[in-house]
Parts: structure tokens; sequence; C-alpha cells
């Protein structure tokens, strides 16, 4: 019983079982024990996890493999992969799942450099190894190294799942590398997975992502069963890549041919389609239809796409209004998009209250300096923009860079304003000053 309540989800009732069983007097097996700190596992019952492994102590099955197995998973989903690894390193066997509990706990805890140091000394590796250790880059936004994980997964000869696909797809949208997306999706039909839905998902999300829209809206019209996220993906993809009419179009579609409500992220897509379409009326009326129509409470990103979609199309008073009327606090991005309007249509009035909320909000939260900045530097304001920057120096914010990029021989080459860390940042210069000199000859 406590088996199958804890493989069948129902967790708290394992427990209580347990606690039940050991109550009457009876004494748990391997099979039981194992059962019992997997559920408490689930619930992250660490403290549970504890009083759990000191029976095991005292029942003398704490060198089993199972139980061993049980409790590292225990451990690692508590946030505790130390007292992990000492289960770990404690047992005279280990088998495979073993060794995958131990790289799957340091790469759900973020730990890579551990995961990597236990997967590298594994004598024996499988499909889930690979995939946590593809999984921990993913967590820590390393998209480069999921990359690399995945290709030297193929070159060792193991054969990708659908879920090693969907998490390198995922890598690959995440640094729009279409180069690495297409070497992923050649893989893909090779290995026959052009039919799974989690595939052709994370597909049509990297091509979107990639800007190669015409490829997504390829994959999706070929998709027979589309779930909420395969819509979603499709509806924010078109609206994210400047197809704004066709992503409501997709959106009257899926209303018509299927029974899948609409989430948060697709009434995202709809209000940010709305906005750079200058329906307005349309958008506000999905707005407003969001939580009477389908039970969904907005958001402060539905509510600062409706302040941008009313500030581009001129209507300031409104969006100042609404702001007003909101039922959160607005995000800064919100005050921003007002800002812009009013920069947009010369409402000077309007944007210095914007503007002096903005940098109330600063206060409080400091990111917002970030955005008072770059409102002041689009509109010519360079004093007003130098002294927040000043502000933000005392404060020690920091603002990431804005980069540009380029593919080349499966590598992504990122480059910032003044920097020198790029490997071939001289030869780089000695090429820039030779242009510039034929330039200048021309001239």
């Amino acid at each position: 019983m406590i088996a199958r309540l804890s493989q069948s989800g129902e967790v708290e009732e394992a427990a209580r079982l347990f606690e039940e069983m050991v109550r009457c007097g009876f004494k748990p097996n391997i099979s039981c024990y194992s059962s019992v700190i997997s559920a408490l596992a689930s619930l992250q019952a660490l403290q549970g996890g504890r009083s759990i492994h000191g029976l095991v102590l005292k029942s003398g099955v704490d060198m089993n493999v199972f139980v061993g197995c049980s409790l590292i998973d225990l451990y690692c989903k508590c946030g505790s992969s130390d007292n992990g690894r000492l289960v770990f390193d404690a047992l005279p066997h280990k088998n495979v799942v073993c060794w995958n509990s131990m790289v799957s706990g340091y790469s759900s805890n973020g730990i890579i450099s551990e995961a990597m140091e236990v997967f590298n000394c594994m004598p024996q590796r499988n499909n889930v190894s690979w995939n946590s250790l593809i999984a921990g880059h993913l967590g820590v936004e390393d998209f480069d190294k999921a990359f690399e994980v995945f290709h030297r997964m193929i070159l060792c000869g193991e054969q990708p799942s659908k879920s090693s696909f969907s998490s390198v797809l995922r890598a690959c949208a995440s640094l729009a590398s279409l180069e690495r997306g297409k070497y992923a999706h050649a893989k893909a039909l090779k290995l026959g997975f052009q039919r799974d839905i989690f595939v052709d998902t994370a597909l049509l999300d990297m091509y979107a992502k990639s800007g190669e829209i015409t490829s997504s809206v390829r994959i999706f019209n070929r998709m027979q069963n589309k779930n909420d996220v395969v819509w979603t993906a499709m509806i924010q993809g078109l609206a994210e890549n400047g197809f704004a009419e066709e992503s409501l179009q997709r959106f009257e579609e899926m209303g018509n041919t299927s029974s899948i409500a609409p989430n948060e992220l697709i009434f995202l897509s709809v209000l940010f389609a709305c906005s750079h379409c200058g329906l307005v009326d349309k958008g506000l009326a999905h707005f407003d239809s969001m939580e009477r129509v389908y039970g969904i409470r907005p958001n402060q990103r539905h509510y600062t796409c409706v302040v941008d979609m009313l500030s581009r199309a001129g209507r300031l008073r409104e969006a100042e209004e609404f702001i007003a009327s909101m039922p959160c606090q607005p995000e800064a991005n919100a005050w921003s998009a007002l800002l812009s309007g009013c920069r947009t249509y010369g409402d000077e009035e309007l944007g210095s209250r914007a503007s002096e909320r903005l940098a109330e909000l600063a206060e409080a939260k400091p990111g917002a300096y970030v955005l008072l900045s770059n409102s002041y530097a689009s509109g010519g304001r360079w004093v007003d923009a130098m002294n927040t920057r000043d502000v933000m120096s005392r404060k020690g914010i920091k603002k990431s860079g804005g980069c540009s990029w380029m593919e080349l021989r499966n590598r992504v080459h990122l480059f910032y304003s003044q920097d020198e860390s790029h490997d071939q940042w001289r030869e780089m210069q000695w090429i820039l000053k030779l242009l510039n000199t034929e330039r200048e000859s021309y001239l």
C-alpha cells in the first residue's frame, strides 16, 4: 500500500500509513523504506527524511543500494547535496541508478562542477546520466555547455531520447542559435522523433526564437495533436517576430477549432500583438475577458501590456488612469511605457509625472533606475541620464551590457563595447584599423 500510494502521487497518505505501520509494531523492509523515503523526497520533507534515515541506520539496511539511492534523492531534493554525497560515498556498491541520483542531485541544485566530477567518474553511463547533466547546464543558463554535452553524448554512441532533444533545443532557442538548432533537428529526424509532440514543440519554439518563423509555422501546421503548450509557443512566436495579425488569427483559430482554453502566456502574447497592431479596443476586450470569461486574474505583466498598448496609441491620459486603477503595484516597465508614449506624443507634463513615479519606484526597486536612465537617454535628456547613472554607481547597481553576437562553426561569439576578453581581440582590432585605413583612402 505504501509503495502504490507513493508511486501514484499520494505521498502524504504514504507517509501517514508508514507512521501507522511503525506505531503498530511492524518492522519495515527495504522496499518499504525506499517507498516512504521517495514519498518524503516528493514532499521535500527534510526533517521527516532525517527521522526515517535514523530508523534505517538502526535497522542496519543503510548500506543497501536501493535505500541509499532513495536517501540521496531525498537529501538533494531538499537542497542538502552535501548530506546526499555522504550517503553516496558510504555505499560500498553503487549501481548506475545511484550514480545518476548523485549527478541529478548536484545538477538540480546548480552545483555543476561537482555534477561533472561525479559524471566523469561513472563506470557506466546511460541516457539518464547525460540528460541530467544537460538539464543541469540549462538550469544555470550555461547553454553552450548544454549543447557541448549533447554533442559529446552523440559522439560517445549514446542515443538521445526525446527528453534530450527537448532540453538541447531549449538551449538553442535561448542562444537563438539556428545552426545548432538545425543540427539537433537533423538528428531528431534521423532517429524518428519528428512526430513526437514534445520534440515538435521544442523545435517550433527554437525556430521562432531564432527568427525562422516560416519553419515554425510549417511544424505547427503538420502537428496533428496540439496542446496548450503548442498553441502558446505558436501564438507567442508570431507576436514576438512582428507577425501580430497572424498571431491574433491563430488565437481566434484556437478558440474556433479546439477545446483548449487560453492561459496567462497566451493572453500576454495576444495583448502584445494588439499593442503592436494598434488594435487598442480589441486588446482591451481581450483583457476584460481574462477574468470575466476564463477566470484568469491578470498579473503585472498583463497590466503593463495594456499601458503600453494605450501609450503607443496616444491615449496617454487613459493609460495614466489605468495605472491608477490597478489592483497591484505597477511595474517599472508600466511607467517606462507611459514615459515613452509621452515622449512620442510630446506630452511633457504627463511625461514629467511618469518620470517622477519611475524615480520613486527606483528607490524601492533599484532595477527601475536602468529603465529611467534608458528613458532619459532615448529622449535626449543626457544630463538626466548621466545623473541617474551616477546614482546607480553610488548604489552599486550594475546594468548587464547589450551585446552583439555571431555564430561560426558551432561557436557563439559575443561582443561587448570596450570588451577585450575575446581570445582574438587583438586580431579583430588590427582588421578594424586596416578597414578604417582603406575607408579613409577612398574618402
